[in-house]
């Protein structure tokens, strides 16, 4: 199977179902909310640790090569910019990303081998990734034939 043309709509409720429905039980995390807006994907919650430090990412979205890569370009913790906790953060991304095969990470950069991902669900396709734009509340995410 192969999309030769697709444009699809995710909005924010869409991934926050699928945020806590595969947001595995051993993840430290709560309260995970995310936030689409055109500048990129905020993603919120709390972190436990001698209290709960509440935390802001944002990432910006593109696509290179059929993959999907989310760069993470803003950090704060407890509301201040959080350049203490970024190195903590991106090691706590880095191992999360090494548990799935689609899944890679490069610097500040998450990347989703969507193909891989499809196949590991059961579904052959070559997805032909182009674009994925952020707007308000939504992703919208492109492909088509080469």
């Amino acid at each position: 199977m192969e999309i030769q043309a697709l444009k699809l709509l995710v909005t924010e409720q869409d991934l926050n179902e699928l945020v806590k429905k595969h947001l595995p039980d051993d993840q430290p995390l709560e309260n995970v909310r995310i936030r689409v807006a055109p500048e990129g994907v905020y993603v919120t919650g709390e972190y436990p640790l001698l209290f709960r430090v509440g935390f802001e990412t944002l990432w910006e979205l593109d696509s290179q090569g059929g993959k999907l890569l989310a760069r993470l370009t803003g950090l704060k913790a407890m509301g201040l910019p959080a350049t203490v906790f970024k190195s903590a953060v991106m090691k706590a991304i880095e191992e999360a990303v090494q548990k799935e095969d689609w899944l890679g990470f490069e610097d500040d950069t998450v990347v989703v081998a969507v193909d891989q991902l499809l196949a590991e669900q059961g579904i052959q396709a070559k997805t032909n990734l182009s674009a994925v734009r952020c707007q308000t509340a939504a992703l919208l995410i492109e492909a088509g034939g080469p």
